[in-house]
């Protein structure tokens, strides 16, 4: 068999279809990248010498800085309906009486104060603790911008429920069945001792059992002990939270503990949202 001619028919047929699918294939263009001094990487030259070739952060795209922020607000888990939010959009005129009024500018300006003393604050691991009998009342919301502005200090955030927290710690009890994919109680417990800022949201809703009182005294003995910050969002006032005195000893010994307005202003926004529609149909 004469394999040159063989080959070189092989070589004229491939040619033979590349001109044809030029009609049927567009061509493909090399997208240009969004910054020209990294090329998307993120890293530019530093410096270059005997010692090596060095690199910095790209300081005309912030990629790393960018990308990092997402990975920590992937981390913090704030559900998205509350991403937006933002302490100044706290609104303390929706409340119906003066006193009430009042109480929600109180727990306003404690949160100001907290943030323009925050680094002091943050090496005591000194946390807020909001409480209101009422749903809706604006604890969540208040907290989750603080979440917000927290992560757009650079800070790390752990935004989670109790509830959330226990089904988590529960799906770790399942790896006896299936080892290889689920997280060690022990790991789960760890991070959520050791991250920079926990936000607890709806605290004390669950049912006094011994299991939960055990792994919640886990989790914030070593937050206490270690100065980190931990906030609250509950229905119920720390004084008359179920756990025992091992944990609210440490709330109250690191928490400024505020009372939100009894009153469902969560309703009464949506009532207004829905009145303004109706007046412009």
């Amino acid at each position: 068999m004469d394999y040159e001619k063989l080959l070189q028919e092989m070589m004229q047929a491939a040619d033979e279809r590349d001109e044809r699918m030029k009609d049927v294939v567009p061509e493909i263009v090399p997208l240009e990248p969004n910054c020209k001094y990294c090329n998307d990487s993120g890293w530019v030259e530093s410096r270059h010498d005997a010692e090596g070739l060095f690199y910095k952060e790209c300081p005309y795209c912030n990629l790393i800085d960018k990308l990092e922020r997402k990975s920590k607000l992937s981390f913090a888990n704030v559900p998205h309906i509350y991403r937006n939010n933002r302490i100044e959009d706290f609104r303390t005129d929706v409340y119906s009486t003066k006193e009430q009024r009042t109480s929600a500018e109180t727990v306003l300006n404690t949160v100001k104060y907290w943030f323009e003393d925050f680094e002091d604050q943050a090496k005591e691991g000194r946390g807020l603790y909001f409480s209101s009998y009422a749903k809706g009342s604006g604890k969540t919301f208040l907290m989750s911008a603080i979440a917000n502005r927290l992560l757009d200090m650079g800070r790390e955030v752990k935004f989670a429920t109790s509830l959330e927290i226990l089904n988590e710690i529960k799906k770790t009890w399942e790896r006896k069945n299936h080892p290889e994919t689920t997280e060690r109680e022990g790991d789960l417990l760890e991070q959520l001792a050791n991250c920079e800022i926990l936000i607890i949201d709806d605290f004390g809703t669950e049912q006094a059992k011994d299991w939960i009182n055990d792994r919640f005294y886990s989790i914030i003995n070593a937050r206490y002990n270690n100065r980190k910050i931990t906030c609250y969002t509950s229905n119920v006032p720390l004084c008359n939270l179920k756990y025992d005195e091992r944990i609210t000893s440490r709330i109250k010994g690191t928490c400024y503990a505020m009372n939100f307005p009894d009153e469902d202003v969560r309703t009464k926004i949506g009532r207004e949202a829905h009145k303004e529609l109706q007046n412009h149909i």
